[in-house]
């Protein structure tokens, strides 16, 4: 079964059998799909970071309210993360997006205070 079959089952695991690998294949499959994945006005200001070491994992759990459990049993975490650094994160806007696409970030971006564009960047991450 692939990923995509996987997906249109909407299934929710509950629970993970840690001695069961994911081949590398699907690491990189769910990668590729992950970076393609469009935000609300497609801007993608994300990153996502694949975690596999326990000791990472394990210190990720303490603060995972209740999923530790899940975290330490899973043999991948994948954190979703806003880009933080909005200065870097213009840059990328400037360099890779179409016209469109920089006209309609930067009209939202004028139109807040920077605290407020953290947290609108923020809500396009859930």
């Amino acid at each position: 079964m692939n990923i995509l079959d996987l997906i249109q089952k909407r299934y929710t695991a509950k629970k993970y059998n840690a001695d069961k690998a994911i081949p590398q294949e699907k690491i990189e499959d769910l990668k590729e799909i992950l970076r393609l994945t469009p935000s609300s006005i497609n801007i993608q200001p994300w990153k996502f970071t694949f975690v596999q070491n326990p000791e990472i994992k394990a210190k990720l759990a303490l603060v995972s309210m209740h999923n530790a459990e899940k975290i330490n049993q899973a043999q991948l975490l994948i954190v979703f993360s806003v880009a933080d650094d909005l200065d870097a994160f213009q840059n990328v806007v400037e360099n890779e997006f179409p016209q469109a696409r920089k006209n309609w970030y930067n009209q939202i971006k004028a139109s807040m205070p920077e605290a407020d564009l953290k947290i609108w960047l923020a809500q396009q991450v859930y």
